[in-house]
């Protein structure tokens, strides 16, 4: 099959969360999904995987679904530190830099008054 025409995940329909004590792919730590347009869901064994870095490209469906937060998804990915959409890194807010809210200017003035 073309990956253009790849609907879903062929061979883990069975797989049920229930089905927790098992790890689908034990060893599979970065995964790149690339032009799968028609590609909507994940399987449910994501949720378990120990990937380290998913990277999706040119999924128009399932990059919908993998939105931070709020995308259908993102409940199956979100425990990926390295998640990279269209190219974009999505950043967790333990990897944030916590940035003040106006830029401090008192090097300005202590320059100035140099002068």
């Amino acid at each position: 099959m073309d990956r253009e025409e790849w609907e879903e995940w062929k061979g883990v329909e069975e797989w049920k969360e229930e089905d927790s004590h098992i790890t689908i792919m034990p060893c599979l730590s970065s995964l790149q999904l690339d032009e799968c347009p028609r590609l909507k869901t994940l399987p449910d064994f994501f949720r378990k995987t120990p990937l380290q870095t998913l990277d999706i490209r040119a999924c128009g469906n399932l990059t919908k679904g993998c939105q931070k937060g709020r995308g259908k998804e993102w409940p199956k990915i979100s425990h990926i530190r390295n998640i990279y959409i269209d190219r974009k890194r999505i950043v967790e807010v333990e990897d944030a830099v916590e940035l003040p809210e106006r830029p401090s200017t008192s090097g300005i003035v202590e320059a100035e008054e140099a002068v």
